[in-house]
């Protein structure tokens, strides 16, 4: 009889020990479910945060060419305003003509900066386009030197 209560109660102690287990690994698979939950919800934010930064970035880049874009147009307005108006030519035979001009005050830029000349600040931008940043550097080091020698000349 005893041999049967300590089978009864060694069964008895199996059951309640695989109980356990499959209610721990039953734990264990829902700590992983949710882990793999959260970190999708981070990877998913991440992703929007991501996707909304680039979002604003084209449309700052869009309204910088739109900007740069609509001062090119007003300065080349102004270029071609500032251009005489041919009012009558007199052709004097021989090849040789004359051409009168509309006479009028030359139009303001339509951008002023330093100089106060959008053509020169065109061509300016227009040759730095060109350049690489390697190039920038030489011209800052080749500027500070030519300053260096100015100030050795002053002193």
């Amino acid at each position: 009889m005893e041999d049967f209560a300590l089978t009864i109660t060694s069964r008895i102690d199996k059951a309640k020990a695989d109980e356990a287990a499959r209610l721990d690994a039953e734990r264990e698979k829902i700590r992983a479910e949710e882990e793999a939950k959260a970190a999708a919800k981070v990877k998913a934010e991440q992703d929007e945060a991501a996707r909304k930064e680039m979002l604003a970035q084209q449309a700052r880049d869009e309204v910088e060419r739109q900007r740069i874009a609509a001062e090119r147009e007003a300065n080349a307005k102004a270029r071609q305003e500032a251009m005489p108006k041919i009012t009558e030519t007199i052709d004097h035979g021989e090849g040789i003509k004359t051409i009168v001009v509309e006479s009028k005050p030359p139009a303001a830029p339509a951008h002023t900066g330093i100089t106060g000349s959008a053509k020169v600040l065109d061509e300016i931008d227009d040759i730095l386009r060109g350049f690489t940043v390697a190039d920038l550097i030489k011209v800052r080091d080749f500027a500070a030197q030519i300053a260096g020698q100015r100030e050795k000349v002053a002193a």
